[in-house]
């Protein structure tokens, strides 16, 4: 593709740092969301919406075949267009796409979610957390970078702070 362009643009996230094995990276978070679904709760992976949700769904649908997983926000409308363009398909099997937000919040209890913002900074992400972190039996998963002033990296000091602190992290919705 880039033979005779003019200009070519590459992002390169991360591309001078060291990284965690990718394999073990997989096969930790299969083994923290089992554990996590036989004690009956349910999880939310917020996730960028290009690539790392299809990412994490392709891994889940692979690794968890019997593990009810659902895409939603703007992953879930990026995941529809892979197939389109020949790319592996996302939403299959037990991997299906969210139709019903506010039905899925309140009736989808035992199973995966991933949705987008990855930084817990708006989108479908703030509804789905503020159901699932109050639940003691379920878990939100951060699965990338977090910016300093992102809810995300609130959430990400909490998990090594004091357990005797505050447990609160403010997410912002719609409203803001």
């Amino acid at each position: 593709l880039s033979r005779g362009a003019d200009l070519l643009v590459i992002e390169t996230t991360y591309c001078d740092s060291t990284h965690n094995d990718r394999q073990q990276e997989g096969a930790s978070l299969v083994a923290e969301a089992e554990g996590i679904l036989a004690a009956g709760g349910r999880i939310l992976v917020p996730a960028f919406g290009l690539g790392r949700a299809q990412e994490i769904a392709l891994l889940l649908g692979e690794q968890m075949p019997n593990a009810d997983v659902l895409v939603d926000g703007l992953a879930r409308d990026i995941s529809e267009i892979y197939a389109l363009q020949g790319a592996p398909e996302v939403l299959r099997g037990r991997v299906r796409k969210v139709t019903n937000r506010e039905r899925d919040i309140l009736g989808f209890h035992t199973g995966i979610v991933i949705t987008t913002s990855g930084m817990l900074t708006g989108g479908a992400a703030v509804p789905w957390a503020e159901a699932v972190l109050q639940e003691p039996s379920s878990a939100l998963f951060l699965c990338g970078h977090q910016d300093e002033d992102s809810p995300g990296k609130e959430l990400e000091l909490l998990a090594n702070a004091d357990p005797e602190s505050p447990r609160d992290v403010r997410l912002r919705g719609a409203t803001g």
